[in-house]
């Protein structure tokens, strides 16, 4: 396979670069920033983010975000940037479906309600305790698909053993007899099936895997590495924003277009199913960043605030005493209301409230819709998955 590698670097002439440019300049109608390439990878240009006060966000066009905030300084790389969420296909080349119950369907499902489809169809399609959350027909299967039914633990999985395969040095690693293990075929818990691997799945009660979870909890995340991994928090937003040597201060209000049909398949016309990867409008060349599934960052869910590290809070959020090791997720997916794919938005879940006991809140009791997270059980950690909740990869640039 072909790779989207920094060292292979063709020669041209001047005056072939200078006619490039000429030409480039002349097609470029502003959906296709990004340097693109056959491996299915877009380079971003990184830049300084730093808001100083309400009037400079607004300047900066981070008007209303949660994570560049005021104050808030954050650098963010050169990346490569995939321009689709991992596929059906590429998933499985290293890692396998589990199968199991929608976990927090039946609320999550209703809480998408259109009025064109209703409550009882999204529950019968998606409630029922045979429902499983691997790819299947009735949500979207095959290998163009994206990958959904994923926990937090198996991207980092995914990630490493990609990484491994194509000759990078892994980000991840996790603490094996006292040594930080970057293989995750040596992680404690992995399952093996047929030379494909998964994360452990939580358990609760008397079999309760509380140590393997507190390692996997307690993954390390190396920074420099140049290998694929989740972007953080702060680089999604930036990618939404159609970032590229900075954020421009006209701003769409989901990732691509002001119109969401144009960027996203959502409820009002996924009909409950996702849809092949890039078949909507894309941002810098990048796709499906506000539809099709939501996908999984690397930040733990968390207040933020002035000097939250860019890769976001060093401690899970605490609710009644407890640490919720739950991470972030960002964009709408196939059966989100358009409110779910908003690059920033000000209205909030409040926790509480029956239809959104899905949703983690912060320690203020309240998330802004474009920011949230999946809940799990208090001791479990980021094993949990559920459909159309999947991932896309970055690599650094630099």
């Amino acid at each position: 396979m072909k790779r989207f590698n920094s060292k292979n670097v063709m020669t041209v002439s001047f005056a072939a670069l200078t006619l490039f440019l000429a030409l480039a300049s002349c097609s470029n109608d502003g959906n296709d920033a990004g340097e693109s390439s056959d491996s299915g990878f877009v380079k971003i240009e990184g830049g300084l983010v730093k808001v100083e006060n309400s009037e400079d966000a607004e300047s900066r066009g981070v008007k209303n975000s949660k994570v560049f905030i005021e104050g808030r300084s954050i650098t963010i790389k050169n990346l490569y940037v995939s321009d689709h969420e991992v596929t059906q296909q590429e998933f499985q080349k290293y890692n396998f479906f589990e199968d199991g119950p929608v976990k927090g369907m039946n609320s999550g499902a209703k809480m998408s309600n259109p009025k064109s489809i209703g409550d009882e169809a999204i529950f019968n399609a998606y409630g029922g305790s045979n429902t499983e959350t691997k790819p299947a027909k009735i949500s979207g299967l095959g290998d163009n698909y994206p990958a959904y039914g994923v926990s937090w633990y198996d991207t980092l999985v995914y990630s490493n053993l990609r990484s491994i395969a194509e000759g990078y040095t892994p980000v991840y690693s996790i603490q094996v007899e006292g040594r930080d293990e970057i293989d995750p075929r040596k992680w404690p818990g992995i399952i093996e099936d047929n030379g494909k691997y998964a994360a452990p799945k939580p358990v609760t009660g008397e079999n309760a895997n509380t140590e393997t979870i507190a390692l996997w909890n307690a993954v390390k995340f190396n920074e420099s590495a140049d290998g694929y991994r989740l972007p953080t928090e702060a680089e999604w937003e930036y990618i939404a924003r159609g970032g590229n040597k900075g954020v421009f201060p006209k701003q769409t209000k989901y990732p691509g277009s002001n119109t969401i049909g144009d960027v996203a398949w959502y409820a009002d016309n996924a009909a409950l199913t996702t849809h092949p990867v890039k078949t909507k409008k894309a941002v810098n060349g990048i796709y499906d960043l506000a539809g099709n599934v939501s996908e999984w960052v690397w930040d733990l869910y968390g207040d933020i605030d002035a000097d939250t590290p860019s890769s976001g809070p060093a401690t899970p959020a605490q609710i009644n005493g407890k640490d919720y090791y739950t991470r972030v997720l960002r964009g709408g997916s196939a059966i989100s209301e358009k409110s779910l794919s908003v690059i920033a938005e000000e209205k909030v879940l409040y926790q509480g409230d029956t239809k959104n006991e899905n949703y983690v809140s912060n320690i203020k009791n309240k998330v802004p819709e474009s920011r949230r997270s999946r809940k799990c059980n208090k001791d479990d950690g980021c094993g949990c998955f559920y459909a159309f909740l999947g991932f896309r990869l970055v690599r650094n640039a630099e």
